[in-house]
């Protein structure tokens, strides 16, 4: 992934928590590309994405948020997407979701 949170020593250190650990790719647009995601950082179940992109279609949302992939987007482009299974977060909803996890 383009970002390992808190650190790739953390990420390979097999005694640090999971819910600690965020692998946070990052794509301009996604295509077919988002399924790339799945492969990075195989120690996390959860993925977030990151993507500038807006509109996507309420169906891929859905197969992303099957795969446990959550999007993180910029604030003015979450009301952009359709309603849908996937849990979409605004840019500073992610860094307060990792400030959180962190303490």
């Amino acid at each position: 992934p383009d970002v390992l949170i808190p650190s790739r020593a953390a990420y390979e250190d097999p005694n640090y928590p999971t819910k600690k650990l965020f692998a946070v790719p990052v794509k301009t647009t996604l295509k077919d590309r988002w399924g790339q995601v799945l492969k990075e950082a195989p120690r996390l179940k959860k993925k977030y994405l990151m993507t500038i992109q807006p509109g996507l279609s309420a169906a891929l949302l859905n197969r992303m948020a099957k795969q446990g992939i959550t999007l993180v987007v910029p604030r003015e482009t979450k009301a952009e997407y359709p309603p849908s299974d996937m849990e979409i977060l605004s840019v500073e909803e992610f860094i307060a979701l990792v400030k959180e996890q962190l303490k």
